[in-house]
């Protein structure tokens, strides 16, 4: 899949350990994008009974080797998030601008999509994907009921394109006078 493409991507670039990483998605095993590494002699298991968990373990495998936390021999690392949605909210604006001005200018540039893509949104799915977060809202609360027309929706298509292979899901933040005439 394209998530465990990533994953493995990420390992071949970035992990400079010996041995194999191996990854394992086998349905029977943890849920809810929990996984295990399992060090094995020279050879490490990344296992999941998701795809999502198998990009987890591997960022987690690579957070390690960063911090100097190697695992031993015949140690097992287990996580499981707590939660089945683990989300970001923005505040932002279709102008730019976020809400009540919190942290600055929205990171989506609106004005350029579909047709220019910026390489932050990838990165911002790679961020969020190496901590586990799973899903994020990209507009703000009080939305703009534009959110919605067809020229946005080509918009948000072109992000979720973008994070579906990092396992992030986009929700939309409604407004609720939205339905108002």
């Amino acid at each position: 899949t394209a998530i465990l493409d990533i994953a493995s991507r990420e390992l071949k670039d970035f992990w400079k350990g010996e041995g194999r990483v191996l990854l394992c998605v086998s349905k029977g095993g943890a849920t809810r994008d929990g996984f295990t590494i399992r060090k094995k002699g020279q050879d490490m298991e990344l296992s999941s009974a998701s795809d999502r968990g198998v990009l987890y373990a591997a960022y987690d495998l690579l957070r390690r080797q960063q911090t100097g936390d190697l695992l031993s021999d015949g140690a097992v690392v287990a996580e499981m998030p707590s939660y089945d949605i683990r989300i970001l909210n923005h505040w932002d604006n279709p102008d730019g601008t976020v809400e009540r001005g919190y942290a600055g200018r929205s990171i989506w540039k609106w004005d350029e999509l579909p047709e220019t893509v910026s390489p932050l949104y990838e990165e911002y799915a790679r961020a969020n994907a190496s901590i586990g977060i799973n899903a994020t809202v990209i507009n703000n609360v009080n939305a703009s009921p534009k959110i919605l027309s067809d020229d946005y929706l080509q918009k948000v298509k072109v992000l979720a394109d973008i994070f579906r292979p990092y396992g992030l899901k986009i929700y939309l933040s409604i407004n609720f006078s939205s339905p108002a005439a």
